[in-house]
């Protein structure tokens, strides 16, 4: 006879409730807006009725009652404090599928206003505004024609759990080239074969948020020969997926040059074997940030990817760098290398990255060598070192920021030379040696041959207070180890201005301009922190009490207001949640939450 047809999430034969096809791995919303992964479904003893319950992992943290055990039953497993047994009629929201969802946002009756500017992450996972068009009822049949037409779609947080109508889709989204569902409910990759195979042209994807059952094998190319022809950038962000993963499918990805899959738990890049990384000719992004990558031997993997140029690694757990002398030219196109938030913590790490000829942006705050040497100090010794650098933590590297790096980069080796002369550090330092030779070190010697063994700093203070910007500069040498609230202490003594109301900024000598100084936020430090060339000037400006109070209230309100919005959403989860509740009580007495 003919073969039952197996329905997706949300597909429902007539008469049939739409939770009726719920099934292991499937996502789901609640009605308070939470979203969970089924685990179980079926009966649950003890309960009133026994029948007809869904086993469910919530996503967050905290919002179930246990780990899968009802009265001493273990019916799945997760972490404690994630499971509930839920009623789906009562507890949980319809799914969607990508048609209706479409339809509803650009070719209803709902969409009745002019323009409307939205925001959604884009495949980068920062914000990205674009203006879509969307027109009233009196031109809803002319909409429906021109939905080939549109380019880029955005459908967050829309319950959409399948296709739906392929096609309808066919018809009707052939134009669609960007395509982002951030924060549905697809739950397996054939789910999104199925859409994608009505969109010919389609070259960005952004599935952030879905969490997708893995993958056991390469599926078969019947669905998914036509699934992504023409895909470029493909966003999977939180979902679970890994490279591995991807690697099942990466024969249909053939045009694929962008790749995100942060916040996806990644501790290993893999072991798919001598062939693993063959097949990835294109690409030239790979987003790993914020997973669990603790050793930079993992990362050495992916030096396979032979056209790689941009590599995001931050907020792993990375704890150090290195590129073994035998293995010359790895990553020889690697222009944009981001480790910010890890755990590096030595000058080694950074001069490493030498091995990396074609690195022209870095991104290392937020990493313990930053706490050590100073943010300023380790950036001028990175642009010294690295020629090729233009962006260090997003900052602009301009030619006259290299000249005083170089600079820099000879006073902070003679001052660490432990009782080395300058010949003897250029015989084991090539770089010492040729700046030495372009810039030379009378200066800087001088600059670091203070007494008491420490390095002292001239330096000159100004005042740009209003009462005191007629007094005149002052020039002292002070111990770099001087803190920033010792020199606030001194500026009072010269200019007479509060320490409270002053605000001081460093800026090198030849720095005309006093709005490129940076600030000295922090009273502890001490002002080597801040202060890193041989001669320099700090800058006393007045906090205007004024502005101050009115900043500090409007931040008040703001922090106010914020909490107003945040505690009326919480009510009004509240209410929804109770409404449910007494939903069920009404379905069947004594119904509840187990």
């Amino acid at each position: 006879g003919t073969p039952k047809k197996v329905r997706k999430m949300g597909e429902t034969a007539n008469g049939d409730a739409w939770h009726a096809t719920l099934a292991p791995g499937h996502r789901v919303q609640s009605r308070d807006n939470f979203r969970a992964t089924v685990r179980y479904v079926g009966r649950v003893d003890g309960a009133t009725p026994e029948e007809g319950w869904i086993g469910i992992e919530w996503d967050a943290e905290g919002r179930g009652k246990h780990n899968g055990t009802a009265k001493g039953k273990q019916y799945f497993e997760c972490a404690d404090g994630y499971g509930s047994f839920v009623r789906a009629e009562t507890m949980l929201v319809e799914p969607t599928s990508f048609k209706d969802a479409f339809v509803k946002k650009y070719a209803s009756e709902d969409a009745a206003s002019a323009e409307e500017k939205m925001k959604f992450r884009d495949a980068g996972r920062k914000k990205a505004a674009f203006y879509v068009e969307l027109v009233g009822k009196d031109k809803e049949v002319k909409r429906m024609a021109k939905t080939t037409g549109l380019e880029e779609v955005t459908l967050p947080h829309a319950l959409i759990s399948h296709a739906g109508d392929t096609e309808w889709i066919k018809e009707n989204a052939t134009g669609i080239t960007s395509l982002a569902l951030d924060d549905n409910l697809f739950c397996d990759w054939e789910a999104v074969a199925q859409m994608t195979c009505q969109l010919p042209n389609l070259t960005t994807l952004t599935l952030n948020g879905n969490r997708l059952m893995p993958l056991l094998k390469t599926p078969s190319p019947d669905l998914f020969l036509n699934a992504f022809p023409c895909l470029k950038k493909l966003a999977l962000n939180s979902t679970g997926a890994n490279l591995e993963q991807i690697g099942l499918i990466k024969s249909y990805l053939v045009h694929l040059t962008d790749l995100h899959i942060a916040s996806n738990k990644i501790a290993s890049i893999g072991n798919g074997g001598a062939n693993f990384f063959e097949g990835w000719p294109s690409l030239q992004l790979l987003d790993l940030s914020d997973n669990a990558l603790s050793s930079w031997e993992e990362v050495l993997e992916l030096a396979a990817f032979p056209r790689l140029q941009r590599l995001i690694l931050s907020s792993n757990r990375l704890p150090s760098i290195s590129f073994p002398a035998d293995r010359p030219g790895i990553l020889p196109e690697l222009r944009l290398l981001a480790v910010a938030n890890n755990k590096l913590a030595d000058w080694a790490s950074m001069e490493a990255l030498s091995s990396l000829p074609a690195l022209g942006e870095l991104r290392v705050q937020g990493n313990a060598i930053c706490e050590t040497m100073g943010t300023t100090a380790l950036r001028q010794m990175l642009v010294a070192r690295l020629p090729a650098l233009v962006l260090v933590n997003g900052g602009e590297v301009r030619a006259r920021d290299r000249m005083e790096a170089e600079k820099f980069y000879v006073r902070y080796r003679l001052t660490h030379a432990e009782g080395k002369t300058a010949e003897e550090l250029s015989l084991s330092d090539a770089l010492f040696a040729k700046l030495v030779e372009k810039h030379g070190v009378g200066p800087v010697r001088a600059a670091t041959t203070g007494g008491g063994g420490g390095s002292m700093l001239t330096v000159t203070l100004k005042s740009m207070a209003a009462e005191s910007s007629h007094k005149k500069e002052v020039t002292r040498r002070l111990p770099g180890s001087m803190s920033v609230a010792a020199v606030k202490r001194m500026c009072k003594q010269l200019f007479g201005l509060e320490v409270a109301q002053q605000a001081l900024f460093a800026k090198p000598k030849d720095e005309p301009d006093v709005w490129n100084a940076e600030a000295m936020t922090e009273d502890l430090k001490p002002i080597a922190h801040y202060v890193t060339w041989e001669e320099g000037d700090i800058v006393m400006q007045e906090i205007n009490e004024e502005m101050a109070a009115e900043e500090a209230a409007d931040k008040a309100e703001a922090e106010a207001a914020e909490e107003r919005k945040r505690a009326a959403m919480m009510a009004a989860q509240q209410e929804e949640v109770d409404a449910a509740k007494q939903a069920v009580l009404r379905a069947a007495a004594g119904a509840q939450e187990t």
